[in-house]
């Protein structure tokens, strides 16, 4: 039987949230590389709850096997917020400062501070609303699928938009956007067939098989569209384009090959075989490949922007385990 865990683990949990959370209060040199990881975070809960609306939609009874990791996933963007906090009060990103120069005012107006808040709480409040409304089991849960999965996507894409604004220099593409919201899709896919795996929980052979198509899909759609970037700005030509990589390149080159290595070998194993043993080896070679991906978007390889990046995402993970953990007692109350 699963126990909820100790009152020590939520203490100690708060804590250490606590003393994040006021170090990078007063620690402000390294705020880009914390909120960066923050971003991605963020991004994993929405992905965790978009997959789980895609399980719903499509009435795919194997999704139901990971359920227990996607649901507390959406839950955990409020862990996220909590750790934001200093980003919100202490250093608030100025979105019209990094546009171009040549910006319109429709530009302006839709990067000013009060709409790129309207956009972020919107897109908060949809990451904990599927969950909780998933959390309900009614009959409703298939319709509700159907309804908040596009909504949740689009605002998925409208925040990612201002996310990767935040990391100069500025490409204006629309597949920087649509391949971040991928990577995050596999990287929360990869995340939780991690988890899942982990804990050696028994299903049906033909659940796993299923969970490990879907994570060769998106891993063979993220490496596309990371291939589509450099494609389109190889045989296009495009000056902000080449300061886009060329950048990168300089700074954080070793990210992109650890990426792509770590990518095609999760992407090999899974054609060859979808033994549960190769599924969690693939999946953590694409946890490997998220992170370095995270990286060279961020456009630095240092040691301390790897470790001001790291920490905020062990401590959300501990976050995320826990709250796993109360969601199996409280499926396990409903059960009986």
């Amino acid at each position: 039987m699963v126990k909820s865990p100790p009152p020590l683990v939520w203490i100690a949990l708060v804590l250490i949230t606590l003393v994040t959370v006021a170090i990078m209060c007063v620690e402000t040199d390294n705020h880009q590389a914390y909120r960066w990881a923050l971003i991605n975070l963020a991004g994993l809960s929405m992905a965790s709850v978009i997959l789980l609306l895609l399980g719903e939609m499509l009435s795919r009874k194997w999704f139901l096997l990971v359920e227990d990791e996607l649901l507390p996933a959406g839950f955990a963007i409020i862990i996220t917020l909590i750790m934001a906090v200093p980003l919100f009060f202490i250093s608030p990103p100025d979105l019209v400062e990094m546009l171009p120069t040549d910006r319109s005012g429709q530009q302006e107006m839709w990067f000013a501070g009060p709409a790129v808040l309207i956009r972020l709480l919107l897109f908060v409040i949809a990451a904990l609303a599927v969950p909780w409304l998933m959390m309900k089991r009614t009959k409703l849960r298939h319709m509700t699928g159907i309804i908040l999965l596009p909504v949740s996507g689009v605002l998925f894409f409208l925040v990612t938009v201002d996310w990767v604004m935040l990391r100069q220099p500025l490409w204006w593409s629309a597949l920087i956007p649509i391949s971040f919201v991928v990577n995050q899709l596999t990287g929360a896919l990869a995340l939780t067939l991690v988890y899942h795996l982990s804990q050696r929980e028994e299903g049906h052979i033909t659940a796993f098989s299923s969970l490990a198509s879907a994570l060769l899909t998106l891993a063979l759609l993220d490496l596309w569209i990371g291939f589509s970037h450099f494609l389109i700005a190889w045989s296009g030509n495009l000056p902000d384009a080449a300061r886009w990589y060329l950048y990168r390149a300089d700074v954080a080159l070793p990210a992109i090959i650890l990426a792509i290595i770590f990518h095609i070998g999760a992407i090999a194993a899974l054609i060859i075989s979808r033994s549960k043993k190769v599924m969690l080896y693939a999946s953590l070679s694409l946890l490997a490949a998220y992170c370095c991906n995270a990286l060279w978007v961020y456009g630095e390889f240092g040691i301390i922007s790897i470790i001001t990046m790291l920490w905020p995402v062990i401590l959300w993970l501990g976050w995320l385990t826990a709250l796993a953990h109360l969601y199996d007692v409280h499926r396990g109350r409903d059960a009986s």
